[in-house]
């Protein structure tokens, strides 16, 4: 699924918090920002030559943020829209970058990917599962266990920027009140 999978690395990419990239808008709202809002709204992309930025209406500190994405991010991010046009044309009517497939006008909800998520980190490593039923050769059910969840990725980001840059400009980008919270 390539709305997975962008959802996913963009989460490494960037290390917002899921709950703030689920409710994307590919393009800003500035029409009519409290229609948004009201929908649910948590920010949208600027992807054009200057600016390459996701912008955060209302991050957990209460303030707004523009995140600079990275090449990588930009480049799948310009990959989804582009299959937007031939492979996930049921998704090109909607607003959001990760829309539900069962109903394009609302975004992605904490449900939306755990299926996916389960099997794929159960592919690498990251979850442990068991057998729940069995019903021949065909159909198997398994309950999974995660080491990993999204949440961690925001937590992966850190660390990484964190050793490239150091913990007190991890804290300014990560928006944390205090050092010892980032150091945690």
């Amino acid at each position: 699924d390539p709305h997975f999978l962008v959802y996913y690395v963009l989460l490494v990419e960037c290390g917002e918090r899921p709950a703030d990239i689920m409710a994307l808008y590919w393009k800003p709202a500035l029409s009519d920002l409290n229609a948004a809002i009201k929908n649910g709204c948590t920010g949208w992309l600027n992807l054009d030559a200057t600016e390459n930025q996701l912008h955060l209406i209302d991050s957990k500190n209460r303030k707004p943020a523009d995140i600079t994405l990275t090449t990588a991010a930009v480049d799948l991010l310009k990959r989804l829209r582009e299959m937007q046009y031939d492979k996930l044309s049921w998704s090109l009517a909607s607003p959001w970058v990760f829309p539900r497939a069962e109903a394009i006008e609302l975004p992605i909800s904490q449900n939306s990917f755990r299926k996916k998520l389960e099997k794929f980190h159960y592919q690498f490593g990251l979850a442990e599962r068991e057998l729940v039923s069995s019903t021949g050769t065909k159909r198997k059910r398994y309950k999974y266990k995660l080491k990993f969840s999204f949440k961690h990725l925001r937590k992966t980001f850190a660390t990484q920027y964190a050793s490239l840059k150091g913990v007190e400009a991890t804290q300014l980008r990560m928006r944390h009140s205090s050092l010892e919270v980032t150091q945690n």
